[in-house]
């Protein structure tokens, strides 16, 4: 065994010295398919697995043009601001690189990426982000990001380091498991009792000490972004933690040849990972992390795969996976003194880990102790509890789970660009087909495919009769789908119209297709389109949920029903109260003890549903509707908004669910009452004035909210990001006419510039 692990490691040391050579033979690079041959129809996630990472993989260094260049400054002055406005700048251009030249460039601010957008380094040793952010608020609850991906796509950050330098008494101090030679912080610790500078862990008691206003995680990936990717970065020193997700709707996310190492703050509410992954279709392989507190698998994350690094952390299936994730080919090599298990799971009232979950020919140890090494068998949960799959299953029939291959052999990278050799990008249409006849009111969505055979598509750009429609950055190149503003589509009169696209390359090439549509009058319209529901306008605030008249019951969500959302008598607890948050046309709902937010579980939409309560609130069915019904209010989940809340046939101290809405059903309808003494407040964000001649000002916005305001024809033409409640925006380069404000895609103002 000893001869293996230093071949293994002669071999790791020859690639990364000579990885800039064979940069296009890496897993998550374009090119990589499933390799049919090795399919088992035993394991179908098998095809699932393949799928995961950025789709397409991640571009080429060279594919990417680099629009700016940011240089280090001589002074030690905040850079995050400079770091944020090259992004913008790259964004509204259609998309880049943000180029960090060789330096140090401290961090103060969040810095929001953008779609099409890269923030690259000049090697992992040159370029450093030095994380000097601190929470106001020393509260654990509270927490923050230097780099936040937040419904994003196709954004990385690519060759780089970020640091966070620890100082006690003057010193440079470091987490308490690092080998550091100087041992008086670790002593000073024991023998007196620091309120305000406990910032490590004792790695042999492993008590957990905490410095709140440190619960800054370098990377978050929040909400539904989508194909971005971190690749050979290292993350050292994080206050908080390395890389984490957030919303359970991100997908396809590679993390790749990155290092997490330490980690400061290890309290009791989830700080101090190195990795937390809780989307799906995550590829994590080439990576390395160690003396953090887990690489955790857990809410919602689902055909997740960790393929080929290397922890010193527990791989941790912390609560609500959603199973079919797979840790293949790894080298796990936990220190003695850990605790934790090689898998492990997280306390008991998180729950058991997901279904069908599976390890597989992994190198395990704790200490120097091997488990789970059997190449003949794969482990997955049972419970709690890492069992072998049953004998029917494994071994997998070629010997691997993760089955990839190249495509077509091994294309090198492509070419630098160059004018004489560049090609126009090839376009067609999908949708509608050409000479299509449709209907008055009825124009459905226009689709186009756009490809560039020596390079990358930019963006794709619509024309109706040579009238600009919008600009699409990203696949799928859609217009005119639901839930996009596209005015000048949904409005065509009759008549027949010319529908162009125009796709632009990477290096400013451009290619086009035209098709022909006719719009015919409608032969059966409805002159009594049925009205949409009025939604109740209820301050932010904390509430009780109560049955009408003198049924004396009130919602609630505690711990010992396991989160269950259920009637319980009048009674002044915490656990009866909700906070109230409004959002664009829904509302968030929120327990003020638990702190976990009203759901209907997996998003089921069906008579009878139970509803229950979720640690996050980013899908629709963890938003309600509110709206005025029969003399009190009905609560609507606005994934399934033909069902209301309902009290199972007016049943006391019961679980509440969801049934076929029916006006005026006194099972549906609820009071809300402001809780007594506790603080409401007005949610409305308004705009004024309106007509704008030099200023306009926004009003009732939250911090790092983002102000974005497009023409009609839907091109961003401002964005601001705000940290106060009031914003002014100048107006005067604005042409006359009418424009939409967006607000943090929570709601949308129409105005005037006159």
């Amino acid at each position: 065994m000893k001869n293996y692990t230093n071949v293994r490691y002669v071999c790791l040391f020859i690639y990364l010295c000579i990885s800039p050579l064979v940069h296009s033979q890496q897993i998550g690079d374009p090119g990589w398919v499933f390799d049919e041959s090795k399919y088992d129809s035993r394991i179908p996630a098998m095809k699932e697995w393949a799928k995961a990472g950025v789709q397409g993989g991640i571009p080429y260094r060279n594919s990417l043009a680099v629009k700016k260049t940011l240089t280090p400054t001589s002074q030690n002055q905040d850079r995050s601001g400079d770091i944020q406005n090259a992004i913008n700048e790259v964004a509204q251009s259609g998309g880049g690189v943000v180029l960090l030249k060789k330096g140090t460039y401290p961090i103060r601010k969040k810095i929001l990426m953008r779609s099409n957008v890269v923030v690259r380094g000049e090697g992992k040793k040159n370029t450093i982000l030095l994380n000097e952010m601190k929470l106001a608020a020393a509260k654990e609850s509270v927490k923050t990001e230097v780099i936040l991906f937040d419904n994003v796509q196709r954004a990385g950050m690519e060759d780089l380091r970020m640091e966070y330098r620890a100082f006690h008494n003057g010193k440079r101090a470091y987490p308490l498991d690092r080998d550091w030679p100087n041992t008086f912080l670790k002593y000073e610790l024991r023998s007196q009792n620091y309120q305000n500078d406990r910032l490590y862990y004792d790695r042999a008691n492993f008590k957990y000490v905490t410095k709140r206003d440190m619960d800054i995680r370098f990377v978050f990936i929040d909400n539904a972004t989508k194909n971005c990717w971190i690749d050979n970065c290292d993350f050292i020193d994080s206050a908080s933690a390395g890389i984490t997700f957030g919303g359970r709707k991100g997908s396809h996310i590679t993390i790749r040849n990155c290092t997490v190492d330490g980690a400061f703050q290890k309290g009791s509410n989830g700080h101090g990972y190195g990795i937390n992954c809780s989307a799906s279709y995550v590829l994590m392989t080439g990576n390395t992390v160690k003396r953090t507190r887990h690489w955790a698998i857990q809410q919602g994350a689902q055909y997740c795969v960790v393929y080929k690094n290397r922890s010193e952390v527990d791989m941790n299936f912390h609560q609500g996976d959603r199973g079919s994730n797979l840790i293949e080919d790894n080298e796990l090599h936990l220190p003695h003194w850990q605790l934790w298990k090689i898998f492990q799971t997280g306390a008991n009232f998180h729950g058991d880990p997901g279904t069908s979950n599976m390890f597989f020919n992994n190198d395990a140890k704790k200490g120097s102790k091997a488990e789970y090494t059997n190449k003949n068998i794969i482990y997955t949960f049972v419970g709690r509890d890492v069992v072998p799959l049953p004998s029917k299953t494994f071994p997998p029939k070629h010997g691997v789970l993760y089955a990839m291959k190249r495509s077509n052999g091994t294309p090198p990278p492509p070419p630098p660009p160059t004018p004489t050799s560049n090609q126009k990008p090839i376009v067609s249409f999908k949708t509608p087909a050409n000479n299509t006849n449709v209907k008055v009111g009825s124009i459905g969505l226009f689709e186009v495919d756009a490809s560039d055979k020596d390079g990358s598509v930019r963006n794709v750009r619509l024309y109706v009769n040579n009238k600009f429609v919008r600009q699409e950055n990203h696949v799928p190149y859609e217009w005119n789908a639901k839930n996009q503003n596209d005015p000048s589509l949904k409005n065509l009169k009759e008549g027949t119209y010319t529908i162009k696209a125009v796709a632009t390359d990477d290096k400013g090439a451009t290619g086009e297709r035209s098709i022909r549509i006719t719009v015919v009058g409608n032969t059966n319209p409805n002159p009594n389109p049925p009205a949409p529901p009025a939604t109740a306008s209820i301050p932010n605030g904390i509430y009780y949920l109560e049955v009408p008249g003198s049924g004396k019951q009130r919602l609630l969500s505690r711990n010992a029903e396991k989160h269950s959302a259920r009637m319980h008598d009048y009674r002044d607890s915490r656990d009866q109260k909700w906070i109230l948050k409004r959002n664009g046309n829904s509302y968030t709902i929120q327990n003020y003890s638990t702190k976990r937010f009203l759901e209907v579980p997996s998003g089921r939409c069906s008579n009878g549903s139970d509803v229950a309560t979720w640690t996050a609130a980013s899908r629709d069915h963890q938003k309600w509707q509110i709206s005025e019904s029969s003399g009190g209010f009905s609560l609507k989940p606005m994934h399934c908004l033909n069902l209301a809340l309902d009290r199972q046939e007016g049943k006391k101290n019961a679980n509440v669910r969801i049934w076929k809405f029916s006006p005026g059903s006194a099972n549906q309808i609820w009071n809300i009452i402001p809780v007594p003494g506790a603080k409401q407040e007005s949610t409305a964000i308004t705009a004024y004035p309106n007509p704008a001649t030099e200023l306009i000002t926004v009003s009732g916005l939250e911090t790092d909210d983002v102000i974005t305001i497009y023409d009609l024809y839907g091109k961003m033409v401002i964005q601001r990001v705000t940290k106060d409640p009031v914003l002014p925006i100048d107006t005067n380069r604005l042409a006359s006419g009418m424009y939409i404000l967006s607000v943090s895609n929570k709601q949308q103002i129409k105005f005037v510039v006159e």
